[in-house]
């Protein structure tokens, strides 16, 4: 079931420049799983498939199998993996050291890498098999740095914007392929507007948990729609209410600096809930989730509507490295995230020279919902 073979070249023939891998000197591993569902810790990969580049983006060679889930095989509508297929496929503990060798040493890219590492790491540990990768590239965060011309970042909207032809979507290998050739055209263009790639240092364990919703009866009403705006110091974003968490997303330019971004919960009377959040990922009461794995970038969850009734404001804030100021990190870009991910607002926060600290965006109760407002320039340093 399994398949090992030389990559083919490029399409035309000709060779990857050298700039890549003088840029990135890194090699990939490039892959895509089909699963039984969305979750790593109970539902099993059903199909995976990897393909090795070198620094300059060639395809060394290719690698896939259908696996034996020992169970019903999922969404049969989506990815096409019959019973019947996968009689005599292997169980994934037949193929796990095999498919980690493979991996080793290499950065893991995939689309959405969150969702497919989260699924080979969990099959590994159940296969008692080490992954010794220490950094992934998830290809859509890179083309959401490129700002390209698309209306989202799906893998074929990006595949249909670089004229990659997709054959058979949701199929591992097809995937994996289209992957490829996204990932190269990413690259290239990344290395032309010389930007840091957004690398995440890579963990085995489980990932900590993303605030939930909480249960209601009935279906819930959708949130009245906010238009996308650019806002500038000062300006405001009334938040509806919803039952889903929003996302702060605050990057900046330099991605091999290491900014600190934190964040704090006030009272009414403005006086700090506890202690903010900055290495510690997640709040007690789990509505605000801070992952900042990823190079040049941190994501906030806040699960607003389930704040606790003390929490009052909401304060994002960046510190810079030591002995690096704001001026060589260049500026912190915030976006806003609705709960379905479209993009709200975008605001770009410009840090007073020399400051040590600056709040990049704020969030506070306001009549039945929560009001967002970027904060002016220097006299607002944290």
């Amino acid at each position: 079931m399994t398949s090992l073979h030389p990559g083919p070249a490029l399409p035309d023939g000709r060779q990857a420049p050298t700039s890549i891998g003088a840029r990135y000197p890194h090699r990939y591993a490039a892959l895509d799983v089909e699963t039984t569902g969305f979750s790593a810790a109970k539902d099993r990969v059903v199909q995976v498939a990897v393909t090795l580049l070198d620094e300059h983006g060639e395809v060394e060679s290719s690698w896939s199998t259908l696996v034996d889930p020992q169970r019903d095989p999922g969404p049969v509508h989506v990815h096409g993996i019959t019973p019947e297929r996968l009689r005599g496929a292997p169980l994934f503990e037949d193929v796990a050291e095999e498919l980690a060798a493979l991996l080793a040493g290499r950065v893991f890219v995939a689309h959405n890498a969150v969702f497919d590492w989260g699924f080979v790491a969990a099959e590994m540990r159940r296969a008692g098999v080490e992954l010794a990768v220490e950094q992934r590239l998830c290809t859509r965060n890179l083309a959401k740095r490129l700002d390209l011309p698309v209306p989202d970042l799906k893998l074929a909207t990006l595949a249909a914007h670089w004229r990659v032809e997709q054959l058979r979507a949701h199929d591992a290998e097809d995937d994996t392929r289209v992957l490829v050739e996204v990932l190269r055209h990413a690259l290239h263009a990344a290395a032309a507007h010389d930007l840091d790639l957004p690398l995440t240092r890579c963990s085995t364990e489980p990932p900590p948990p993303r605030p939930r919703s909480p249960r209601r009866s009935g279906t819930p009403a959708p949130a009245a729609p906010v238009e996308r705006r650019v806002l500038a110091a000062g300006d405001v974003l009334d938040l509806p209410p919803s039952g889903r968490p929003w996302l702060l997303d605050v990057r900046w330019a330099r991605a091999a600096h290491r900014v600190r971004v934190g964040v704090q919960r006030f009272d009414a009377l403005g006086l700090p809930l506890g202690a903010a959040l900055s290495t510690t990922r997640a709040s007690l009461d789990g509505t605000v989730v801070l992952d900042v794995d990823t190079a040049g970038e941190a994501e906030v969850w806040l699960h607003l509507d389930a704040s606790p009734g003390d929490v009052h404001r909401v304060a994002v804030h960046a510190v810079p490295p030591a002995g690096t100021g704001f001026d060589e990190v260049g500026p912190l870009v915030l976006g806003v995230r609705a709960p379905n991910g479209s993009v709200l607002a975008l605001a770009t926060a410009h840090a007073p020279a020399g400051s040590g600290s600056v709040v990049v965006v704020e969030v506070q109760r306001h009549a039945e919902g929560w009001r967002l407002r970027v904060p002016g320039a220097a006299a607002e340093a944290a």
